[in-house]
């Protein structure tokens, strides 16, 4: 099935968020290539956070490439292939937050995806080892990301 997310997001726990619950509804996209939606309402415990709204938007976009490569056919003298080109996917997540008291600002987290033509029928599976060891190491590892931003550091 293709990327269709839930109505409800679970997000993962971190410090002062318990069992965050996020409500999404469609919204219009800059394009066809583009689904979007944004986080219209909260469940659980997310302390001050705030849903979507023009000045505080939070939102997600999921772009297809443009053109979709294909495996370039081998040289019939050679039998050598060109370079494999790619199809870039583009996941574009913003929040809207305040950098000081009355100051809107949005915040971006972006995820590329560059995957070679071809590998997606060729060995299906080491692509969604791929997507698995993402999505879960950005789970595992949020609190230690969420500190590394607010304090500037890698230990």
């Amino acid at each position: 099935m293709a990327y269709s997310p839930d109505s409800s997001i679970a997000g993962a726990a971190i410090t002062g968020f318990t069992a965050p619950t996020m409500t999404l509804i469609g919204d219009g996209a800059s394009s066809g290539l583009t689904r979007r939606h944004v986080v219209s309402a909260y469940g659980g415990t997310v302390g001050t956070a705030r849903a979507n709204s023009v000045a505080y938007p939070f939102n997600v976009e999921f772009r297809k490439p443009t053109v979709v490569n294909r495996v370039p056919a081998a040289n019939p003298l050679t039998g050598v292939r060109p370079s494999i080109p790619t199809n870039s996917w583009v996941m574009n997540i913003q929040k809207g937050g305040d950098a000081v008291s009355g100051s809107p600002v949005v915040a971006r987290m972006r995820v590329y995806m560059d995957v070679p033509a071809g590998m997606e029928s060729f060995t299906p599976d080491d692509l969604k080892a791929m997507l698995s060891f993402g999505a879960g190491l950005l789970v595992e590892e949020m609190a230690d990301i969420f500190d590394s931003l607010a304090t500037g550091t890698l230990p």
